[in-house]
């Protein structure tokens, strides 16, 4: 027999509750950083090829708007919801504060399996999805830059960043609203490898150290 385990949002719940143990930080405070200030639920219609119509759940995350714009990739997967949203735009507000970026945190995603549904079909998919945060003020360079997480990648920020280009033609910063965009279109150099790179080299640190590896029963280094 398992227990069962936490969600990952509680997870995040217990870890803040126990690093507030290390402040003096106000309890007032602290719960504060356990919520969401904003989160947005859309239902996103799609005609699909043979002319059938589906719905999709999407959402946009932010948690903390104490600096803007707010920051946090979007993810195209079948079994992401509300609470996964919300728990991975609080990690993105951590992550920005610990890197001293002055950026709020921010997430989103669409509970889609891409690989059921036909590039047409994802465009289209994608397209809509920006414009419903662009309506709503949840898109922007000066508000909340999306990027890529699982499921997308450089294809999907091109769309929104055009679809945001469109709705927006008056903003001079248009093309600051996405990361992850191809290199083509002003992206960065090293963005597609980055996530793994930097999982590569945690690891790399986490193996190398002693107290580490011999808690975990490891062997203590990793060669290669």
């Amino acid at each position: 027999y398992l227990p069962r385990q936490p969600s990952v949002k509680q997870m995040i719940i217990d870890y803040i509750d126990r690093a507030s143990t290390y402040t003096r930080v106000p309890v007032k405070f602290i719960e504060g950083l356990k919520e969401c200030s904003h989160t947005i639920e859309l239902n996103i219609p799609l005609k699909r090829d043979d002319g059938s119509k589906d719905m999709f759940k999407a959402w946009r995350a932010h948690h903390s708007t104490h600096a803007l714009p707010l920051k946090g990739g979007i993810r195209f997967t079948p079994f992401t919801n509300r609470e996964e949203i919300e728990a991975v735009a609080i990690l993105m507000t951590m992550k920005s504060a610990v890197a001293q970026i002055p950026y709020g945190g921010a997430h989103g995603g669409i509970k889609v399996d891409p690989k059921l549904l036909s590039i047409r079909e994802i465009e289209n998919l994608t397209r809509r999805y920006a414009h419903e945060l662009s309506n709503a003020g949840f898109f922007g360079p000066a508000i909340d830059v999306l990027g890529t997480d699982s499921g997308t990648g450089p294809r999907e920020m091109a769309w929104m960043m055009d679809t945001y280009m469109n709705h927006n033609p008056n903003d001079t910063d248009a093309l600051a609203c996405i990361t992850g965009k191809p290199e083509s279109l002003h992206g960065l150099k090293g963005s597609t490898e980055a996530t793994g790179l930097g999982l590569f080299y945690s690891l790399r640190e986490f193996l190398n150290n002693n107290e580490n590896t011999v808690d975990l029963d490891m062997n203590p280094t990793m060669d290669g």
